[in-house]
């Protein structure tokens, strides 16, 4: 394999300065390959910048004058990263999760500090379909293999898409890839669905907004203490998607039948392809750990509930999140065309 820290050797040559060379670079300025120089740590300064983990206090952060512009690196108080970066770790120590999983290179806080409103929140210049923005996340780098990324130039010609996951299945996911129903994995276990009502369709479901796939449905809600409060945690997974291996439909939920609500998404242009379906288990290529995080007791950040929760996540809601429903949850899911 490639040496460390930075890829494959000659006839490639040495790396730019922010690290692996064209033509298999991992996300650029926003996520995306843009020049295939990774983004800088969380924490870190731009060229120019404040050189040290954290820009001295006082400074100003830096804000992009157009869209193009690199977005800015985290303020040097930044709660959400923070956070989010104890409830990584809290994740690694409890499902003993190998580091060598993760690049943190290509870690990149979304909140409104680090990611200026200033920055675009939709993406059209990289990949075959528009890149919606995980604003309100933190990602944490998913390493990737280079020869694939190379072969395929993921970067450039895939889908940005997430699929949500629960905690307690991300060693899985990293060890065994995203699976199927009736897969049987290293452990010997066979892999189950358990957010289509009993039936277990041999396919991955993913979708182009964080909106949807971030749903605790699909997420599932970790607790974990930190500094002497109580937070709820999420998980989705960024991933990259082949074009042409997936078929697409409206959401299945029933956000618009039971809820009266239409639009989950408003930087989606045709919600009739919120969801994404495939039976070709590797075009789907995760790069990115997404994470959330909120205090216990506060009301959910928007898009956390769905009309299919049964009451499982009604606790993390507040009383207006509550009243606010149109009409009350309940089962059957509606079945797929």
């Amino acid at each position: 394999g490639p040496p460390a820290p930075y890829g494959p050797p000659a006839p490639y040559g040495p790396p730019a300065p922010y690290g692996p060379p064209a033509p298999y670079g991992q996300p650029g300025q926003y996520g995306h390959p843009a020049s295939y120089a990774p983004p800088p740590a969380m924490g870190q300064a731009m060229a120019g910048q404040h050189p040290g983990p954290f820009p001295p206090s006082g400074a100003t952060a830096h804000i992009p004058s157009q869209a193009g512009a690199p977005p800015a690196p985290m303020a040097s108080v930044c709660p959400l990263a923070a956070q989010c970066k104890f409830f990584f770790k809290h994740l690694m120590d409890t499902h003993k999760i190998a580091s060598s999983f993760f690049n943190p290179r290509f870690d990149k806080c979304y909140c409104s500090t680090c990611y200026s409103a200033n920055a675009p929140n939709v993406i059209t210049e990289e990949g075959p379909s528009p890149y919606i923005v995980p604003r309100g996340w933190v990602r944490f780098g998913i390493s990737v293999n280079a020869g694939l990324a190379e072969q395929e130039s993921i970067f450039k010609k895939w889908c940005v898409s997430f699929h949500g996951t629960r905690a307690d299945l991300l060693l899985s996911v990293l060890t065994n890839g995203l699976g199927m129903p009736g897969d049987r994995l290293l452990d010997g276990r066979v892999l189950e669905s358990q957010n289509c009502a009993g039936r277990q369709d041999k396919c991955i479901y993913t979708s182009p907004t964080i909106r949807y796939s971030g749903l605790a449905f699909y997420t599932g809600v970790t607790e974990f203490a930190h500094n002497g409060r109580t937070y709820v945690g999420q998980t989705v997974l960024q991933c990259r998607q082949r074009p042409g291996t997936f078929k697409m439909q409206g959401e299945t939920m029933g956000f618009k039948t039971r809820w009266r609500q239409a639009r989950l998404c408003p930087d989606l242009a045709d919600h009739t392809q919120v969801e994404w379906i495939t039976e070709t288990r590797p075009s789907v290529v995760p790069y990115g750990l997404l994470v959330r995080v909120f205090p216990l007791g506060s009301p959910a950040p928007d898009f956390f509930s769905s009309p299919v929760d049964e009451g499982r996540f009604d606790k993390y809601l507040s009383a207006e999140q509550l009243a606010g429903r149109p009409l009350p949850p309940s089962r059957p899911l509606p079945t797929l065309p």
